[in-house]
């Protein structure tokens, strides 16, 4: 049993109180229906929904799956896309963000005047995420192409790809094509040989190597409400010539 509360719509109506020495309280309305009850370790039970419409409930822990939880926003609602440097201030609610950031594509070599082509820039986001980007294809027949770039810091770091290797085919000719990044394709040996997609190597023209893939990063943890953070994008590796194509640009992708 329990001592109880009890609100009565017989008679005059009003409160009917009834003691015993369990230590409990229930509070019972309508005549006698129980809607909550204090035990002796200070847990409430409630018989039927909790409402606050303007109120906030505030727990350490929460007990169950949550299968019958509604209202409740799931992942994240927000997203911004840097393509060059910048600041992200956090919202003054946001706590946890998920970031992928992506370095340059590296450029392809040119055989005209040979020179190897450039090697892509580093993207990040403050200390959080960083990612190389791809090297540059060298500029003759049979060497090595670009090696992908690589993730350094992150919850989860993942190297790009090596562009393919050239080839002694004709002008015009599709030749190697560049080493993708963690977000698609490199060039193609043709133009526009230029990377395919954000950190994609530049495909290589006649009878040179083609650029490496920019390497990525993810983060997914904690931030600090209402603070800046530093986001910078690598730029695009260039070409080792005027016949030669460049690779693609960085990017810095913020979920929140």
């Amino acid at each position: 049993m329990a001592n109880l509360i009890t609100g009565v719509t017989s008679g005059t109506g009003g409160l009917s109180t009834t003691a015993d020495n369990s230590g409990q309280i229930a509070l019972q309305t309508n005549n006698g229906t129980t809607a909550l009850t204090l035990d002796n370790s200070q847990n409430a039970t409630f018989a039927a929904n909790i409402s606050t419409p303007t109120g906030t409930v505030t727990a350490s822990s929460f007990i169950g799956n949550g299968a019958s939880l509604t209202g409740i926003a799931g992942g994240f609602s927000n997203m911004t896309v840097f393509t060059s440097p910048g600041t992200f201030t956090t919202p003054s609610s946001t706590t946890k963000i998920k970031v992928t950031v992506v370095g340059g594509g590296g450029g392809s070599g040119g055989n005209t005047n040979p020179s190897v082509g450039g090697t892509g820039g580093t993207s990040s986001f403050s200390t959080l995420a960083s990612a190389t980007g791809g090297s540059g294809g060298n500029p003759s027949v049979g060497q090595a192409s670009g090696n992908g770039g690589a993730g350094t810091a992150g919850t989860l770091q993942i190297k790009g790809s090596a562009g393919g290797i050239a080839s002694n085919y004709a002008p015009g000719e599709t030749a190697s094509i560049g080493g993708p990044s963690y977000l698609g394709g490199g060039g193609s040996g043709n133009t526009p040989g230029a990377g395919g997609n954000y950190g994609g190597g530049a495909g290589s023209p006649y009878a040179a190597g083609s650029g490496g893939g920019g390497g990525a990063a993810i983060y997914v943890g904690p931030v600090t409400a209402s603070t800046p953070y530093a986001v910078t994008v690598g730029s695009s590796g260039t070409a080792g010539n005027p016949t030669a194509f460049a690779g693609g640009i960085g990017v810095v992708i913020v979920e929140y």
